[in-house]
């Protein structure tokens, strides 16, 4: 199962992304443009890269996982690495390459409008909830690794998306593209759309539970006012 992860899978998928960027990158450029072709480039590169990283060291940390004790400084390194650190670079990674590869696609000239809205939005939607299926898998507790799952392991996803979607709603607003000539642009918005409110709503949750506060020691505060 590993090596499907590791060898089949991104050999499928490596080329198709890498044959969509050769085709988008030979379209003229578009007079006004967010962020230019080289910076993007290298940062889908960059989070391909990333991403397969993350799935090496999920499989790895699996398969050793398998075989080690449930205890000690070695299987503690071993749950970081095959939990949250892996789980956080793949999806955020994977994040990054959407909004890079949209932001791609807004900078050159299409020819064709052949995009229906509506079916860009549900297939956005599905997306999302798709992503956020993977996501919840992953918060599920896991007796064998000791691990309670908790959605806040995936804090840095959650900026990432927040991030991301900013930065693509600023390029619609200032760009005012139109939106049936694109492709990626209103999947990756929907999608990012749904992560991001789930986010949103686990943030208030906490919030609401009084899971952060801020605690201000004014003693101490005053006190070296004082002494300053």
């Amino acid at each position: 199962m590993q090596i499907l992860y590791m060898v089949v899978i991104p050999g499928f998928l490596f080329p198709m992304v890498f044959s969509y960027l050769r085709s988008v990158t030979v379209r003229p450029l578009s007079e006004y443009r967010i962020v230019g072709d080289g910076v993007l480039l290298n940062m889908i590169l960059l989070s391909i890269l990333f991403a397969y990283g993350g799935v090496t060291v999920h499989s790895v940390t699996k398969m050793l996982g398998s075989r080690m004790k449930p205890e000690g400084e070695a299987f503690e390194m071993n749950r970081f690495f095959h939990m949250n650190f892996s789980h956080n670079l793949i999806y955020s990674a994977v994040l990054i390459a959407i909004v890079g590869l949209s932001l791609l696609e807004l900078n050159h000239v299409v020819f064709e409008e052949n995009v229906g809205i509506m079916m860009a939005v549900v297939r956005g939607v599905a997306l999302g909830i798709g992503y956020l299926i993977t996501m919840y898998i992953y918060s599920r507790p896991q007796e064998e690794y000791k691990y309670n799952g908790r959605w806040s392991d995936l804090k840095a996803v959650f900026i990432v998306c927040w991030s991301g979607f900013v930065l693509m709603l600023y390029a619609v607003m200032k760009l005012d593209p139109n939106l049936k000539e694109y492709h990626l642009l209103l999947p990756a918005l929907s999608m990012l759309a749904v992560v991001s409110l789930l986010g949103v709503v686990l943030v208030l949750k906490r919030v609401k539970r009084g899971g952060w506060r801020v605690v201000v020691r004014w003693d101490r505060l005053f006190g070296k006012a004082n002494q300053g």
